[in-house]
This record gives structure tokens, C-alpha cells and sequence, in this order.
């Protein structure tokens, strides 16, 4: 059984073309680097789903340790803005310093995850 609908045709030719130029950036080997990244930053993006959203669980616990909401949130807050650093600065050298540039990737992708998972949780407080 051949597939020759035009939806399938459009699709193809579509995959074709990011294939061929937006990502031609290949591996020594030959294989795409898109293809090995991608479950990584899949990972890294759901992994800080599930921690955004478990976070609001375990918020009363935390209480028991550091008595200030303030002071953990501000954590958080200064965790994702050091990231927002990194990512859009226009220093190389310290991008080279701490981290290469995949792992910042990673962490930009974690607290991508991390705030949906915030925001999910609170739809859930507010409902």
C-alpha cells in the first residue's frame, strides 16, 4: 500500500527541508546532532516539570527547615535569572569559564520546565 496523499506529501517535503537547511549541522560520524540532544533536553524539560509541580507539595516541609517563603522563592528567582544571564549574554569567556554551551542549554531547558511546572501548579491552587 503506497501513502501518496497530499498531507503526507506536504509533511515529507516539509522534514525535507529542515533536514537540508535549517539543520544541517552534523556530527563527525555522520549522524545528526539534533537527533542525540533532543532526548536530553526532553529530559531535562520534564524533569523540571516534576519539580515545579512537586515543589508546591513539599512547601510545608521546607516551612520546617527555613521558616521564610521569601528566602526560598528568592532562590529559585535568582537560580533562573543567573541562567537568563548566561544565556543572553554576550560574554564568551564566561560561558567558556563555567559551563560549555550544551549544559547551559540543559539548564535553560530545566528552568523552562521548572516554570511551566510553577505555572501548572498554580492553575491547580486556583481552581
Amino acid at each position: 500500500m503506497k501513502i501518496e496523499t497530499k498531507c503526507f506529501y506536504i509533511i515529507q517535503h516539509i522534514f525535507l527541508f529542515l533536514e537540508n537547511t535549517i539543520l544541517p549541522s552534523k556530527t563527525f560520524n555522520g549522524s545528526n546532532i539534533i537527533s542525540k540532544r533532543f532526548p536530553i533536553t526532553l529530559f531535562a524539560i520534564l524533569s523540571g516539570f516534576i519539580i515545579g509541580n512537586v515543589f508546591g507539595t513539599f512547601l510545608t516541609k521546607l516551612r520546617e527547615f527555613i521558616c521564610w517563603d521569601v528566602l526560598i522563592l528568592g532562590f529559585i528567582l535568582i537560580f533562573c535569572e543567573f541562567i537568563n544571564f548566561l544565556i543572553y549574554t554576550k560574554i564568551f569567556n564566561l560561558k567558556a569559564y563555567f559551563l560549555t554551551r550544551f549544559s547551559i542549554k540543559l539548564l535553560n531547558s530545566f528552568k523552562i520546565g521548572l516554570l511551566f511546572g510553577f505555572f501548572v501548579d498554580a492553575f491547580k491552587v486556583g481552581s
